[in-house]
């Protein structure tokens, strides 16, 4: 391998690195060309990249990308490198499915997920992790749980309300017509009361405004006397002559 095409390799590992949830050292030693591609295919099926590569590659790669420093020195052996983004722990469950338990391979040598190291021997819990999507799910499901028990108990309460306003307006028709007719009487009444009142208003007023004519009347007969007295003392001297 030339030097330019170690710096492709390098930098193609490094651009892998970026972005992922969880990185897979897998020890392939002792498999046959047949089970490595059909390795491969699962992988891809999972949504999962397989590279394999020389180690001082994939040190360099490591090294070169950041944050690996705890890794760089455990790849060692025939390697191949799985990397996980969306589902960190989908390498960890192709591996569990594909790894015949006659000949115990491939071999997983350990994994980085979200920077903490989980050794070979941890593959079964690995493999057990949910996926994004069923952690989602879950989310969702404890979501709704308490959403749908809220909507039942609302409901509820708005059918014992009906309940409750319908006895209520069932029971007011029943005990309406007796307050109905007594108020009915008392109309009547009330305006007769009002009538009567009307008229004792208008016969005051009808003998005020008489007595009012009445005094003005007699003012020209007491304003004639003057008059007659002043008359009789010229007929007087007549009859004396």
């Amino acid at each position: 391998m030339t030097k330019n095409k170690k710096v492709e390799v390098v930098e193609e590992l490094a651009g892998l690195f970026d972005g992922a949830s969880g990185v897979y050292s897998i020890d392939f030693t002792g498999m046959n060309v047949a089970n490595t591609l059909r390795l491969r295919r699962e992988f891809k099926k999972a949504g999962v990249t397989f590279k394999v590569a020389k180690n001082t590659l994939v040190q360099r790669a490591l090294a070169e990308r950041g944050g690996f420093d705890h890794i760089t020195d455990r790849v060692v052996g025939q390697t191949g490198i799985a990397i996980g983004y969306d589902d960190p722990a989908a390498p960890a469950r192709v591996l569990r499915d594909f790894i015949d338990p006659k000949l115990d391979l491939p071999k997983l040598n350990f994994a980085v997920l979200e920077g903490e190291i989980y050794e070979g021997d941890r593959l079964k819990e690995l493999a057990s992790m949910p996926s994004r999507m069923e952690i989602l799910s879950s989310i969702v499901g404890a979501l709704n749980a308490p959403a749908s028990g809220l909507v039942g108990v609302i409901n509820a309460i708005m059918r014992d309300l009906s309940s409750v306003i319908e006895e209520v307006a069932r029971k007011q028709q029943e005990g309406g017509g007796a307050p109905a007719a007594e108020s009915t009487s008392e109309a009547p009444a009330a305006e007769s009361a009002t009538e009567s009142a009307g008229e004792s208003a208008a016969t005051e007023s009808a003998g005020e405004s008489a007595a009012a004519e009445s005094t003005p009347a007699e003012a020209p007969a007491s304003e004639s006397a003057p008059e007659a007295a002043e008359s009789a003392p010229d007929a007087a001297p007549a009859e004396g002559a």
